[in-house]
């Protein structure tokens, strides 16, 4: 086949105590660049667009001379893909991706599609390893309501290897410890200003119906339970799962900081009332570092897109959905007499939050309250607070307070 890219060597700046001569030297020794250019194909294809199919090899991957490293395809030409196979030993970084639905991605003259390094030092390694797991989300606005819609095209850097992968590119996919079959998809949304995480799962081996848990393991041992209250609707058809289903639960903030800065251990379903339990194990650290990368820029993306963003700072907010903004409302102090954090909350009905956080963890306690004539009211006196001391927030609404500080608090929420 005909050669498509040029090779150009890449220079450096010059580091302390280098020669220039050196640095030129030792950088075209390492690391070359392979540049796209028309006038490397044959003259009849030259009015053709060219894209890059589908990477086999994948940013950071080390790859030998000859290992084929990805598929091009030429626009309007009934013909096998065009194999390219790396030219060098080395670290691969991609810089021209695969298409996606919203972006055909052609081919531009003099653009740079790849490089190998022979070698990289650990600040490459951290780069290239970002690049990898990259995600791609999906902005949709809704001008009737004037919402906006966060969905994703791509997360951790799946893409569509297999036709049959299409549907579920959006999501992890976690295994279980027995099978195959026993999966578990889950990804992030944001839809009418609420977060949401997202399950996707097959029938084929199990059914998560209303009432049924999935529970998430954190290396820390925060555990996160997630109970399945609306009916699962059909999402897709998959040529080894089958059918696969999709429901969704509200996230509050606190899950969503500890998805930000925890890594996942372990996963369990339990499915409704039969007893029947599925768990698995997140043993991957590529698996831990990109969920908790996707987490974060979820987190961004929703700061920067939605306005007014307002996250669920108590699923007790959904629990009373039937009190009206007008019902009275509390905010209240409360410690975890394990580490001493204090929670700065509110709630129509204190006491019943307490006896809730106390059925996870014992060892919370409620140290005081203050009264609002409506729940409008006290959620502004919050968000005061939260702002008064965002420097001690540990995650959520939990916060490390010095002894003054809880002074402070209890005279501010008694007086």
């Amino acid at each position: 086949m005909f050669d498509l890219f040029k090779k150009k060597k890449k220079l450096a700046s010059t580091p302390k105590k280098q020669t220039v001569e050196k640095t030129i030297e030792e950088e075209q020794e390492n690391t070359t660049n392979f540049i796209f250019k028309v006038e490397q194909i044959p003259q009849e294809y030259r009015q053709n667009k060219m894209w890059v199919k589908l990477w086999i090899k994948s940013n950071g991957d080390y790859v030998k001379k000859g290992e084929e490293l990805c598929e091009l395809d030429i626009e309007e030409l009934l013909t096998e893909p065009i194999i390219i196979n790396s030219p060098d030993n080395g670290y691969l970084e991609i810089f021209k991706q695969s298409p996606t639905l919203s972006n055909k991605n052609y081919l531009q003259d003099n653009e740079e599609v790849f490089s190998i390094h022979r070698e990289i030092d650990k600040i490459k390694t951290i780069e290239l390893r970002d690049k990898k797991f990259e995600n791609i989300p999906i902005i949709k606005t809704n001008d009737f309501i004037g919402t906006k819609e966060i969905k994703w095209e791509i997360v951790a850097g799946q893409r569509q290897k297999n036709w049959y992968d299409k549907d579920i590119l959006d999501s992890f996919k976690f295994l279980s410890d027995d099978t195959d079959y026993n999966i578990l998809l889950f990804t992030l949304n944001n839809l009418e200003n609420k977060d949401f995480i997202v399950f996707k799962f097959p029938t084929k081996e199990y059914n998560l119906k209303v009432g049924s848990k999935v529970s998430f393991l954190f290396e820390n041992g925060e555990i996160h339970e997630f109970e399945i209250n609306t009916k699962p609707h059909k999402h897709s058809e998959h040529i080894y799962w089958g059918h696969i289903f999709e429901t969704r639960v509200q996230l509050k903030i606190e899950e969503l900081e500890t998805l930000k800065t925890q890594n996942l251990s372990k996963w369990q379903i339990e499915i409704g009332k039969t007893g029947k339990k599925i768990i698995g194990i997140i043993d991957s650290v590529d698996t831990q570092f990109s969920v908790i990368k996707f987490a974060n820029e979820y987190c961004e993306l929703v700061q920067r897109e939605i306005t007014n963003y307002q996250p669920l700072t108590d699923k007790e907010t959904t629990i009373y959905k039937s009190y009206s903004n007008n019902d009275e409302c509390y905010v209240y102090l409360m410690t975890d007499l394990k580490n001493n954090y204090h929670k700065i909350g509110i709630s129509n009905k204190p006491e019943y939050r307490e006896r809730t956080l106390q059925s996870e963890k014992p060892t919370i306690e409620i140290i005081c309250s203050k009264r609002f004539p409506n729940r409008k009211i006290a959620n502004s006196f919050e968000q005061a607070l939260h702002q008064a001391y965002a420097d001690k927030r540990v995650r959520g609404e939990w916060f490390n307070l010095t002894e003054k500080e809880i002074l402070e608090l209890k005279e501010t929420l008694t007086s």
